[in-house]
């Protein structure tokens, strides 16, 4: 783990693009879900929209780390831009905050920040709709 701030670790990092290519990041917090969090990357890697993407996984349960290994497995097998951070203060404000600061620090030409959370999947066309 990295540590990019003091209350911000980075678990995992892929680098298949230029991070200037970046326009839209999907934060996906979670805790204690490991097996959800999959369901929801599955559904968010599937998404087409007209700007690139990338995803950062915030975990937020920094003595289980559960979900940022389950979220690390995942983009091992779906290679796509993503971060999976963890977020050492516990609490969902906490992770939003972590998502947010991570997505704006890594992707300078950041235009729209999207949020799910680990017990939701998302539509077909979710980010086209939110676009």
């Amino acid at each position: 783990m990295t540590t990019t701030g003091q209350d911000i670790s980075v678990y995992f990092r892929t680098e298949l693009e230029d991070a200037g290519d970046i326009e839209l990041v999907v934060v996906l917090p979670t805790f204690r879900r490991p097996e959800h969090v999959v369901k929801t990357l599955k559904t968010i890697v599937s998404q087409r929209p007209d700007l690139s993407f990338a995803t950062v996984v915030v975990e937020n349960d920094a003595d289980g780390l559960a979900g940022a290994a389950a979220a690390k497995d995942f983009f091992l097998g779906h290679p796509s831009e993503s971060v999976v951070i963890v977020a050492h203060q516990r609490g969902n404000c906490y992770a939003y905050n972590a998502g947010w600061a991570t997505a704006l620090a890594t992707y300078p030409n950041l235009k729209a920040i999207a949020i799910i959370d680990d017990d939701e999947v998302a539509a077909p066309e979710w980010l086209d709709c939110l676009i």
